[in-house]
């Protein structure tokens, strides 16, 4: 028995002595991700044979997913001279990677935006942000749980003070621990926002403010239009001047929700509603299908309930013309 670059290798003996096994070797590495591996042998004769310390006899252990618990993994190759080489792994959990931004900052709330790097085989237990008035914020200072399916996501930081600064690292635990991202800082504005939803302003009302406090939508209140078609719908919005201005267009299904939130169920401006499918409103968002009447199904928001359909975009629907501020 010799050792060979830190591989135990034993060679069998014929009638004309003992076998040269020098050229067998053997690498033990992660296979598809952190919880699964793999045992490459080189300069072996066929056939070759295994044996793990966990009872398998393939080439890799885990599965493709990575299914290996915490621990070490020995495995032992035989090539068909009976020269046997010997390698291990350590199988560790993994700490997760995180990145966070600020991207938007208002008077009393923030934005920050998120992304995890999965790592496979190792299941996010819980992630999100959190923030303090100091440097270095953890999860036991003031945080905000995300808790979306996917790996990006958005956290909005609310009730801060005027003026001041935050201290901002996005978290993920996972098996292995947690980990934070660069930290990252803003400032809140240091005077309140001067719009209020529902507010009179440029043409309408104002029906959204983004987080900044000082921009957002408004919608068109001045009168009732017709039903028409997507498309007709759409060009009535784009085309024309309505209470001075001609930046109009359809809003998107996100802004009719929020719409429906932010006006409708508050009662401070009341949409059309009724029994049947034209009295809801039609979104500029769509999907292309080539067998739908005007090759389009786009979306359009039920103001009596708040749901969400697709229809084929020659019904002649509600539509409500908004713009920026």
């Amino acid at each position: 028995m010799t050792l060979f670059l830190g591989i135990t290798i034993s060679c069998s003996t014929n009638e004309e002595g003992t076998l040269d096994c020098s050229g067998f070797t053997l690498d033990v590495k992660n296979w598809t991700n952190n919880y699964n591996a793999w045992a490459s042998q080189d300069g072996g004769e066929q056939p070759i044979t295994y044996q793990w310390s966990n009872g398998s006899t393939d080439d890799t252990i885990g599965g493709q997913d990575g299914a290996l618990t915490v621990g070490t993994y020995t495995v032992n190759a035989t090539d068909g001279r009976g020269c046997t080489v010997t390698g291990s792994i350590t199988i560790e959990h993994q700490l997760g990677i995180i990145e966070s931004e600020v991207t938007c900052i208002g008077s009393y709330s923030a934005i920050i935006t998120s992304d995890v790097t999965e790592i496979a085989g190792n299941a996010i237990i819980e992630k999100g942000v959190c923030f303090s008035t100091s440097s270095n914020p953890t999860i036991n200072h003031t945080k905000v749980i995300a808790n979306n399916v996917g790996l990006d996501f958005n956290s909005k930081l609310s009730s801060l003070a005027l003026a001041t600064k935050y201290y901002v690292r996005g978290y993920v635990i996972n098996q292995g621990g947690i980990s934070y991202s660069e930290e990252v800082n803003f400032t809140t504005q240091s005077s309140p926002s001067p719009f209020t939803i529902g507010q009179e302003y440029q043409g309408g009302i104002i029906a959204y403010i983004n987080c900044d406090g000082l921009s957002g939508y408004i919608i068109y209140d001045d009168g009732v239009f017709d039903t028409y078609s997507w498309i007709r719908a759409k060009e009535i919005c784009e085309n024309n001047t309505f209470n001075g201005y001609s930046d109009w267009y359809l809003p998107n299904i996100i802004q009719l929700q929020q719409m429906y939130k932010n006006l409708h169920q508050t009662n401070i401006f009341k949409f059309e509603t009724g029994a049947t499918i034209y009295d809801n409103y039609w979104s500029s968002s769509e999907i292309y299908d080539s067998s739908a009447c005007g090759d389009r199904k786009p979306y359009y928001l039920d103001f009596d309930n708040g749901n969400v359909e697709r229809l084929e975009a020659c019904y002649h629907l509600n539509f409500m013309p908004v713009r920026n501020f």
